[in-house]
């Protein structure tokens, strides 16, 4: 045990400081996100406060006005159209109309239009998925009146009904608007950011194969340690490098989100939320998200590990170990969606935002259960399968 606490004080200092660079990279990029939809100044939150009736109407008088002005624009130039490629010049006073309009629709840089937008996708969620949930509830309570008869389907049906009617009491005490814009940009990001499989790259692609290469993993094939040992070991460290790396990056992330704002609202209020059966808060949503992130990382980190042990060479280590990070990105860019996919490629969102069961083996699982009991098995495949290769590849 001296050994392996001697191995991981070794890499902590490079784990930690390679965590820390990533980190506040991935706090840049996440302000960077967040940013434009905070750049409507006070305007934002009256019209948020406001509802969306006034949003509708102010965004509809607004597009109003501006088909008016293209409308005119059109006109004069097609009335004062001498065939020629060159457009006639606009009048003064109808430059000086554009120019109105433009500082007009103008709000800290950002268009109305925009804001209006926004604000619209934030009303829909936190007003209808109370009654998105509702008429659900009422589908599935159909079921078994319309003498359906199978059998999962009816399972199904009833552990929803349970699920939804649960949310709906606690939907039924949440207040009826919240600034969601940094939970909204929050989800966004974390569903697609791609720093911390990149950081596990950085830590572990080398782990075994500069050992190899070097021939320090051989020389202790003769020593009380043993090579399968050693590599035990040296799995054991990555695998703490690994919780390292998750841990810094995701505690600057939620320091920057909660710098925006303080978020505790139902999860059905996020943008494409409104219909999850998931009866959590969106402070346990980010709880959630932790631990998919780090259950994840550590199964890549497992491949990664298994990989760098495979090739005896570094340099090739550096190649084939990008497979694992860049297959499960592609992936997700495809149009490919099913459980299946959503758990090869940890892609938690699809786990959440929706009914979130799967059928397994005629019983409606939680998906994100199944999700951690089957990237548990396939983990602790290849870290056994990395520990007995230790031995043949130093042989």
């Amino acid at each position: 045990m001296k050994l392996l606490r001697f191995m991981i004080r070794k890499d902590m200092a490079k784990s930690a400081l390679i965590s820390l660079l990533l980190a506040l990279l991935s706090c840049a990029f996440l302000i960077s996100v967040l940013r434009p939809s905070y750049a409507y100044g006070e305007k934002y939150m009256t019209y948020l406060k406001g509802g969306s009736e006034t949003v509708s109407q102010d965004a509809q008088k607004l597009a109003d006005e501006q088909n008016a002005l293209n409308n005119e624009i059109n006109d004069y130039q097609n009335n004062h159209n001498t065939g020629g490629v060159k457009q006639a010049e606009l009048p003064v006073e109808l430059e000086e109309k554009i120019i109105d309009f433009s500082q007009k629709n103008s709000q800290a840089g950002a268009g109305l239009d925009s804001m209006f937008s926004l604000i619209e996708g934030e009303l829909y969620s936190q007003q209808n998925a109370l009654k998105l949930i509702s008429e659900r509830v009422r589908g599935y309570s159909r079921n078994a009146r319309r003498g359906v008869t199978d059998e999962y389907s009816l399972k199904l049906s009833d552990k929803l009904i349970s699920d939804y009617n649960a949310v709906i009491t606690d939907l039924k005490k949440s207040d009826d608007i919240i600034d969601t814009r940094a939970a909204d940009g929050f989800e966004n990001y974390m569903s697609s950011e791609i720093l911390i499989p990149f950081g596990v790259y950085l830590l572990l692609f080398s782990i075994f194969s500069s050992e190899i290469q070097s021939g320090r993993i051989k020389s202790f094939g003769i020593t009380k340690t043993g090579v399968r040992k050693f590599s035990l070991f040296k799995l054991c460290t990555g695998f703490v490098a690994v919780i390292i790396l998750v841990l810094i990056i995701y505690t600057v992330d939620i320091i920057t989100l909660f710098i925006y704002d303080k978020l505790d609202m139902p999860l059905q209020y996020l943008s494409g939320f409104e219909l999850s059966s998931a009866n959590m808060s969106f402070g346990g949503y980010l709880v959630a998200v932790f631990a998919a992130k780090l259950v994840y990382a550590l199964f890549t980190a497992s491949i990664v590990m298994f990989l760098s042990m495979l090739c005896r060479k570094t340099i090739l280590a550096g190649a084939v170990c990008l497979v694992p990070i860049f297959v499960p990105l592609y992936l997700k860019t495809t149009s490919l969606s099913n459980p299946a996919v959503d758990i090869l490629t940890g892609n938690y969102t699809n786990m959440l935002n929706d009914t979130g069961y799967m059928n397994f083996w005629g019983i409606p699982a939680r998906e994100y259960v199944v999700y951690s009991a089957i990237i548990f098995i396939m983990t602790a495949f290849f870290v056994a399968g990395t520990y007995l290769l230790a031995e043949r590849q130093v042989g």
